[in-house]
């Protein structure tokens, strides 16, 4: 795959945007790939854009999401 962007599409049913929660884990014992990192900071910044978008939207001041 070396040489192609990465394409994000939401998901949709019947025309309604499917929601889910998602995590990333793995073994501590065994050290994580670069991939995994990149995988792990681009959900990072994914939860982070649709939070403020979010708050913007509700006119909200809740707290910052953390991730571990």
């Amino acid at each position: 795959m070396t040489g192609r962007a990465l394409v994000v599409r939401p998901l949709a049913l019947n025309g309604d945007p499917v929601l889910f929660d998602i995590c990333a884990m793995w073994d501590r014992r065994a050290p994580l790939p670069a991939y995994g990192h990149r995988f792990v900071e681009a959900l990072r910044a994914h939860i982070e854009a649709s939070e403020a978008i979010e708050s913007v939207r509700n006119n909200d001041e809740r707290p910052k999401l953390r991730i571990l």
